[in-house]
C-alpha cells in the first residue's frame, strides 16, 4: 500500500452496525477465536440484552446482542 493509499484508508469513514443474534456466547467465541479485535467483552446489559462488540479489518464497529426491541410485536398488516 502506498503512503497516499494508506492515508486515504485511514481517513475512510467508519461505520457501526448492531446485529440481533440468538446466541451471542457462541458467536463471541467464534469471533474471538478468529483473532478479531474485541472492543467490548461479552456482558449482560441493564435492559436485558447480552452484548459484545468487535472491529473488522477496515475499522468498522460491529456490535452483537440479543436485544431486538420489536421481537414480541406482530408485524403491521400490509
Amino acid at each position: 500500500m502506498t503512503c497516499s493509499a494508506a492515508t486515504a484508508h485511514a481517513r475512510a469513514p467508519r461505520r457501526h452496525l448492531h446485529v440481533a443474534v440468538t446466541d451471542p456466547d457462541a458467536l463471541h467465541a467464534r469471533v474471538k477465536a478468529s483473532g478479531a479485535r474485541i472492543e467490548m467483552e461479552l456482558h449482560n446489559t441493564d435492559y436485558g440484552s447480552r452484548d459484545f462488540a468487535c472491529r473488522d479489518p477496515e475499522g468498522n464497529l460491529w456490535s452483537f446482542g440479543t436485544y431486538w426491541p420489536k421481537v414480541t410485536e406482530k408485524p403491521e398488516a400490509g
